[in-house]
């Protein structure tokens, strides 16, 4: 039967949207600019030595809006869960924008409607 507990159970809903980039560490990822957003944090605090179930906790996250870092053959790691913080009513839709480089023209854009909140970001590399 169903069991009752005074704990937080962690969960999350997200799907997998890839956008392939020349070189990932040159790659600019900017979260929407309409909300501010909070880091769902996960055991150890940290998305390599962890088993990414998320606590409960978040934190309010200011990143990206830059290169992603690291080399081209070790680019930074992200393995990470986003949450907008913004009501539906100040921002009804969310966008993802993902630009190839510092200085591209175009960007990938992931739009999510008003019913989904949060966005992973996983750059692909292995740890």
């Amino acid at each position: 039967g169903f069991q009752h507990s005074a704990f937080a159970l962690p969960i999350t809903a997200s799907w997998h949207s890839y956008f392939a980039v020349p070189d990932v560490s040159h790659a600019v990822l900017e979260l929407d600019r309409c909300s501010p957003w909070n880091h769902i944090m996960v055991t150890n605090n940290s998305n390599v030595f962890s088993d990414l179930i998320p606590t409960g906790v978040s934190e309010a996250f200011t990143g990206f809006n830059a290169p992603i870092g690291g080399h081209s053959s070790d680019p930074a790691y992200w393995d990470d869960e986003f949450k907008a913080t913004a009501s539906v009513t100040e921002c009804p839709e969310l966008k993802v924008k993902v630009w190839d480089h510092v200085a591209a023209d175009e960007a990938k854009v992931l739009w999510a409607d008003s019913n989904f909140r949060w966005m992973q970001v996983f750059t692909g590399t292995m740890r």
